[in-house]
């Protein structure tokens, strides 16, 4: 049986993709993202944004990857680790 917590986590996730999929669709005519295709249902999976745009990129990635994530990452910078 799935904990309480998992299920809250799993729905706000859905709810959550639906309305930046709604946000994205009003603020962009076409998106697009060649080799989706590509990317496997199962295992691990590494994605790296290609661009400087600390918002839009995750958020991308987030409406156009078929596939929950089961971690995200940021950029040294964003995550308050030392730059040495």
């Amino acid at each position: 049986m799935r904990s309480p917590v998992r299920t809250r986590g799993a729905m706000f996730y859905r709810v959550f993709r639906a309305l930046l999929t709604l946000c994205l669709n009003i603020f962009y005519r076409r998106i697009e993202a060649p080799g989706l295709e590509a990317i496997p249902q199962d295992g691990p999976l590494l994605l790296v944004a290609n661009h400087g745009s600390a918002l839009m990129d995750p958020l991308l990635l987030l409406v156009l990857v078929p596939r929950r994530p089961g971690a995200w990452r940021g950029a040294l910078p964003l995550s308050g680790g030392d730059q040495s």
